[in-house]
């Protein structure tokens, strides 16, 4: 999709088959020139392996265009979102299972394979949102970090949104991006390694923009006995 500039944003929802075989279900807004490039592209990677096995014209991909007049992009995602949250206002399953041990069990699926279940598509990142509400009020009322925060704290998506330059905007170009540092012993001074000898990943620092960086961790926590 990235090769051929088309930038979908949205929502992906995973949840397991009756045989634990994981699938989507993505609901994608493009702009309306794409929209045929989109489904070929889909459709080409859908069957490109054993792509004319029984069922597979069936089974392997749908794509479907949303007709507001039988129902709304944001009740379709809600569905499948409450079905592997907590089963909560659904009815009983194909299967007759109860959606709430059904969704119990969809999220004991998903901690085993290490599957992420949601997630947003397209968009200004999610973790930065998170790392602006971590800040307290900066000096300059004015500045792009300021003001993403009090987006963010005041939790108005659509303002964080324009400020980091709409949905299409890639993530190289967008204004605010979050800053990493090395894992150090602060005894030893050196890096700190993982369960397998390795060096530990990078860990957030916090935000930069305009090569203003702003630490938005400022604390460092360790786990100690009692005294």
């Amino acid at each position: 999709l990235n090769r051929q500039g088309i930038r979908p944003y949205g929502f992906r929802v995973a949840e397991p088959h009756h045989d634990g075989t994981p699938h989507w279900h993505l609901l994608l807004f493009i702009k309306g020139s794409d929209e045929q490039s989109l489904k070929d592209i889909f459709t080409h990677y859908a069957f490109e392996e054993e792509g004319d096995e029984e069922g597979a014209d069936k089974h392997r991909i749908t794509i479907v265009k949303i007709d507001p007049n039988k129902g709304s992009a944001t009740g379709y995602i809600a569905k499948y979102i409450s079905k592997n949250i907590d089963g909560e206002d659904i009815d009983i399953g194909v299967y007759g299972e109860n959606p709430s041990e059904a969704a119990r069990r969809i999220e004991t699926w998903a901690s085993i394979w290490g599957i992420r279940q949601f997630q947003q598509i397209g968009g200004a990142g999610v973790s930065i949102w998170r790392e602006l509400r971590r800040l307290t009020p900066l000096e300059d009322p004015e500045s792009l970090i300021e003001l993403g925060r009090k987006a963010a704290d005041d939790s108005k998506w659509d303002e964080y949104m324009k400020l980091m330059g709409g949905h299409d905007c890639a993530r190289k170009d967008r204004p605010i991006k979050l800053v990493y540092k090395e894992s150090v012993d602060i005894s030893t001074g050196v890096l700190k390694e993982n369960q397998y000898g390795e060096i530990k990943a990078q860990s957030i620092y916090g935000l930069e923009h305009d090569n203003v960086r702003i630490n938005t961790r400022p604390h460092t926590w360790e786990i100690s006995r009692a005294s």
